[in-house]
């Protein structure tokens, strides 16, 4: 395999972890600043509390109409990991505009919005492609335990700065989370590049990844090629995400020589002779095992 699967025995690979990672460096630079950002608006650009609270809403109202586009978009168009990259500068780049400009925080706000959308959309789905299907519950359960963690510590910490420092120093430790986050998808991006890059795919190119792997794992075994079945695929290629198991078994048909049908029936012929050697074997040793009646 090509490393896109996690590993097995309750562990994930280091990809599932550096997705973990930006997660928590992410989300704890946006939730807290929400917490906290009502009374910014009103200090520093001196907003009304109804403007203030209609700006620090617009996350979730502007999100609400991005984040169906967005994820419709990166299921067109593939490449999580440049989309999260981008995602993550676009909300560096707003949390500049608030921290060193007195351009109005709406336009600010309306980039955070777009970009945690893109974020989400590009980030969640990734789980699926580094861990199995089997694991995924616990895999999402470890993400969300881990963010929730980091919010934990980073609104004390958050408090603890705008109390002693106020808000510029506040938008600065912000931003160094989101470029720890930035280092965190590199890190992934060059991972994802020695091995296949399944991540940075798209998903024409995804699908041509996963034929070719389960192919490479096939290759030679004439028997059992034409014994494909959808369920044998998926347990195949389950760490490979395959979308569609009637689709790469039909591949695999379309590929397998003529003559593999005759080994088939060979295979098959093969396993009933074993079956009645052993039943028989069973019943000599049971016979001869038995108690004579007296």
């Amino acid at each position: 395999s090509s490393g896109i699967n996690a590993e097995y025995g309750g562990r994930y690979s280091g990809a599932t972890w550096l997705i973990f990672a930006i997660c928590v460096t992410y989300y704890v630079a946006i939730f807290p600043f929400i917490s906290l950002g009502k009374l910014f608006f009103e200090q520093k650009f001196g907003l009304t509390q109804a403007e203030a609270g209609v700006c620090n809403s617009l996350v979730y109202f502007v999100g609400a109409v991005a984040s169906p586009v967005a994820g419709a978009l990166i299921d067109k168009t593939g490449k999580n990991v440049l989309w999260l990259l981008l995602a993550v500068l676009m909300t560096l780049f707003a949390f500049a505009l608030l921290a060193f400009t007195f351009l109005h925080p709406y336009v600010a706000m309306v980039i955070i919005a777009i970009a945690y959308s893109i974020c989400a959309s590009a980030l969640w789905p990734l789980v699926s492609l580094v861990v199995p299907e089997y694991q995924l519950g616990t895999a999402y359960g470890m993400m969300q335990s881990i963010q929730n963690l980091g919010l934990a510590l980073v609104s004390l910490l958050a408090g603890a700065l705008l109390t002693k420092y106020g808000y510029f120093i506040l938008l600065l430790h912000f931003m160094a989370w989101l470029a720890f986050a930035v280092v965190f998808i590199l890190l992934l991006w060059a991972w994802d590049a020695r091995s296949s890059g399944y991540l940075n795919a798209s998903p024409a190119k995804r699908e041509e990844i996963t034929a070719e792997e389960v192919q490479s794992v096939l290759e030679g075994d004439e028997v059992r090629q034409p014994l494909l079945t959808d369920n044998s695929i998926m347990d195949l290629s389950t760490s490979l995400r395959v979308s569609s198991a009637s689709q790469l078994r039909a591949r695999y048909l379309r590929s397998v020589e003529a003559g593999a049908l005759s080994n088939s029936a060979e295979f098959h012929r093969s396993m009933a002779e074993r079956s009645v050697n052993l039943t028989q074997s069973y019943h000599f040793s049971t016979l001869a095992n038995r108690t004579p009646l007296k």
